[in-house]
């Protein structure tokens, strides 16, 4: 049978429901996290719990003994111990799929969580009374919980929770038949997934988004999706994951008209669920089987199929599955001629959806109708609020006079007038001070510009007197003279140039400007000398940076004047930096150094 062209009904979109159970619910345990909760739990009893977080997917029949032994050491309704027994026996439960007992388990641990006021247990035990709620049929129920699920992962949650936050909403939108809105949810949640690296939550978006795409007869996007969902499940190597795509692979196969091929994922699906402890997961493998095998025309296989399912629905009390099995019984007997009993299964198949139907149709103008009063008490709320604040207001007016008014009239409007004149005279100081700190910045930017201007004459004047004189001492001197007044010079030309007027200087740069015209005016032709100027952009004052420029210029004059003679390269360095209250500076060349007898 082609799956597209069933009859939509909340059967069809438990599909969409499926793996949120298990590909997330299994790779989001906070049993740690509950175990950490203030109680008075005794240490015996704690190792007894961690012995059951530890086994209870691999033994959970031995894990659920375990926990029915701690019944004898209740402590208070609202006892640390008996909340972590109760969060993993709702773990276990659903594991096994007996999910009208799991249902019961997290209500109290829901409870627990709201006495507790812990937001993030609280969305844990709304996503799986939500998930569960909508495997059952409840459908209107589950959409509260995940409503709640989604708003606290928007405001407390993790990447990870909010991508199930958003993979929950998508699979809310796919139920109120919504697909656009359900599509652009599940891509949401596939980004987050991959920011978070959560591999299990990847395998549930392509899942649900192969099952949507399937509902929609868009059958290349659906065995895509499908197919990189078996394909991350293979490779995180998890059994569940797998189970479900054996099944969801079978829809599609059966969707495209492959049917062998169907019945070989279908069948492969049954055997990988009948090793888990899941016998709710077991029974929607059973029903992918029928259905192919009523594709294949072999309706006698498929109603036995449809008999296992429904002998166990009372312990799943799911109006899903049952719907589901009534109707593959109902097909299944008329293939084979049996008419009367095809009647009885079709009746049987139209109760169960009807009452499904009737079921979330009730509750869900049960909803409306509790809606509707809050609004009406709301409305009522605002309406008296707003009849008070005018009775108030009319009592004030009455207690106003005339003269009153005209008093409260002239002290605004003196008050108005004083602050128009205080605003004005504080404008005009303003403007005042910015003309002057304007004229003050021209004054000392043109000072600096005239020192340096200075310096440099100074500076070219002993370059000339130097040329006429013949004594070498003294050409020695005037030359090292000049070269001080042009560091000085330097510091000044820094601050003429910078944007803003300040006395503060960049000694980094300038000690690497301050290198850089003593190599040049130094070095003599054929020598070549490598500066490695290394200082830290420290902030100076000019007093403090006139004396370090002078020291820094006679250690440097003195390294380029003798530590390079009769050789054709050199290195010279420069080191400079401060702490808090002390600055260094450190000249060093390759040079023969100072001789011995040379400072005696």
């Amino acid at each position: 049978m082609h799956p597209a062209s069933t009859p939509r009904s909340p059967f069809v979109a438990v599909w969409r429901t499926l793996v949120l159970a298990f590909l997330i619910g299994l790779s989001q345990d906070s049993a740690a996290q509950f175990a950490s909760l203030a109680g008075d739990t005794l240490s015996p009893i704690q190792r007894k719990l961690q012995q059951v977080r530890n086994t209870w997917r691999d033994a959970p029949t031995a894990a659920l003994h375990t926990l029915d032994s701690f019944g004898g050491f209740v402590d208070g309704a609202d006892s640390s111990a008996v909340y972590q027994v109760a969060y993993l026996r709702g773990r276990i439960l659903r594991l096994r799929g007996d999910y009208v007992d799991a249902i019961g388990v997290w209500r109290r641990v829901y409870g627990f969580a709201e006495r507790r006021q812990d937001s993030l247990l609280l969305a844990e035990a709304a996503d799986q009374l939500g998930s569960m709620n909508v495997f059952m049929g409840n459908l209107n129920v589950a959409q509260r919980y995940l409503h709640e699920v989604a708003d606290i992962y928007q405001r407390v949650g993790t990447t990870a929770d909010r991508a199930g936050a958003a993979n929950g909403l998508a699979i809310l939108y796919g139920n109120l038949d919504q697909p656009a809105d359900a599509l652009r949810h599940y891509r949401e949640a596939a980004r987050l997934f991959t920011q978070s690296r959560d591999s299990f939550g990847m395998a549930s978006v392509h899942a649900n988004m192969g099952m949507l795409f399937l509902e929609q007869g868009q059958l290349d996007s659906a065995e895509y999706h499908v197919a990189e969902q078996g394909r991350i499940d293979s490779l995180i190597k998890t059994v569940y994951g797998l189970g479900f795509h054996y099944d969801f692979m079978s829809a599609v196969y059966r969707a495209q008209e492959r049917l062998p091929e169907a019945l070989a994922f279908a069948e492969l699906g049954l055997a990988t669920r009948r090793t888990l402890p899941s016998h709710y997961n077991e029974a929607e493998s059973h029903i992918q089987v029928a259905n192919t095998l009523l594709a294949l025309d072999r309706p006698a296989e498929a109603l036995a199929h449809a008999d296992t399912v429904l002998a166990h629905r009372a312990d799943h009390q799911s109006l899903s599955q049952e719907s589901a099995a009534w109707r593959l019984q109902s097909e299944a007997f008329e293939a084979l001629g049996n008419d009367s009993a095809a009647l009885r299964a079709h009746r049987a198949y139209h109760r169960v959806s009807d009452s499904l139907y009737r079921r979330d149709q009730l509750r869900e103008v049960a909803t409306q109708n509790a809606r509707y009063e809050r609004s009406l008490q709301d409305n009522a709320i605002a309406q008296l609020r707003a009849d008070t604040a005018r009775r108030e207001s009319a009592l004030r007016l009455r207690t106003l006079t005339l003269w009153a008014a005209i008093a409260l009239v002239g002290i605004l409007g003196f008050f108005g007038f004083w602050t128009y004149r205080l605003y004005r005279r504080v404008d005009r100081q303003r403007q005042a001070l910015e003309r002057l700190n304007a004229q003050k910045e021209l004054l000392l930017r043109e000072t600096h510009h005239r020192v340096k201007n200075n310096l440099q004459m100074v500076s070219s004047l002993l370059s000339l007197q130097q040329r006429h004189l013949s004594d070498a001492a003294a050409r020695d001197a005037i030359d090292a003279g000049s070269r001080r007044v042009s560091s000085l010079a330097l510091i000044h030309r820094d601050l003429y140039l910078t944007e803003e007027v300040t006395t503060d200087i960049q000694v980094g740069t300038y000690l690497h400007n301050l290198v850089e015209d003593l190599t040049d005016a130094l070095v003599p032709e054929g020598v070549e000398v490598v500066a490695d100027v290394q200082a830290s952009d420290t902030t100076l004052d000019i007093d403090t940076v006139i004396p370090l420029g002078l020291i820094a210029n006679e250690l440097i004059t003195n390294a380029l004047k003798h530590a390079y003679e009769g050789r054709t390269t050199g290195r010279l360095e420069l080191r400079f930096s401060c702490d808090e209250d002390t600055c260094v500076l450190r000249v060093m060349d390759d040079g023969p150094g100072i001789a011995t007898n040379a400072l005696q």
